[in-house]
C-alpha cells in the first residue's frame, strides 16, 4: 500500500503480479539460449563467413562513396574556379567598355553645358545668335527663371546625371554576360 494513500495503486497490483512472470520468462529464454551453446557455435560457423562477405561489401560500397564524393567534391571546386574566373572576365570587358561610354558621356556633358553657357552669353549680350535663338539651353532645365531667361544646369549635375545614366544602362548589359556563364 502506499503510505500516503490507503488504498493500493493499480499499477502495484500490476508490478506484484508481472514482475515475477517477467523474471521466469527471462530465465526460461536465457537457459533457453546458453543451455544449447553447441548449436549456437554452429551456427555461428556457419553464417559467419556470410557476415564477412557482407562486411565486406559494406566497406568496398563506404570507399567508394567516399571517392565519389571526393571527386564530386572536386569538380564542384573546380568548376566554382572557372565560374569565378568567367564572371571576373566578363565584367572587366564590362568595366572597361563602361568606362569608354563614361568617358564619352562625360565629354558630351561637358560639351552640353559649354554649348548652354555659351547660348546664355550670346542672349545675355543680345547678339541673337543662332544658339540663343533656336531653343538648345531650353531643355536645360525646363523652366524659366524670375528674370524670363531659362535656367542652366550645373555642370557638375550634368556630370553626375550623364554617369548615373551611363552605369545604369550597362548594368543589364553585365547581367546578361554574367547570367549567360554556364554554371
Amino acid at each position: 500500500m502506499n503510505p500516503l494513500n490507503l488504498m493500493p495503486s493499480p499499477w502495484a497490483t500490476v508490478a506484484k503480479v508481472a514482475l515475477p512472470i517477467l523474471a521466469l520468462m527471462a530465465a526460461w529464454i536465457a537457459g533457453g539460449i546458453y543451455g544449447r551453446s553447441g548449436e549456437n557455435a554452429r551456427l555461428t560457423a556457419k553464417y559467419q563467413p556470410v557476415m564477412e562477405r557482407a562486411t565486406a561489401t559494406l566497406n568496398l560500397t563506404a570507399a567508394r562513396i567516399r571517392a565519389a564524393r571526393a571527386q564530386a567534391l572536386a569538380e564542384d571546386l573546380a568548376n566554382a574556379r572557372r565560374v569565378e574566373a568567367a564572371q571576373a572576365q566578363a565584367s572587366q570587358e564590362t568595366a572597361n567598355a563602361l568606362e569608354l561610354e563614361l568617358a564619352a558621356a562625360r565629354a558630351a556633358a561637358a560639351d552640353y553645358a559649354r554649348r548652354l553657357r555659351d547660348g546664355l552669353q550670346a542672349e545675355a549680350s543680345g547678339s541673337g545668335s543662332v544658339a540663343a535663338s533656336d531653343g538648345r539651353h531650353a531643355d536645360a532645365a525646363g523652366t524659366a527663371d524670375s528674370s524670363g531667361r531659362m535656367s542652366i544646369m550645373d555642370e557638375e549635375d550634368l556630370r553626375i546625371c550623364s554617369e548615373n545614366t551611363v552605369k545604369a544602362l550597362a548594368w543589364p548589359v553585365w547581367w546578361v554576360k554574367i547570367s549567360a556563364i554556364p554554371r
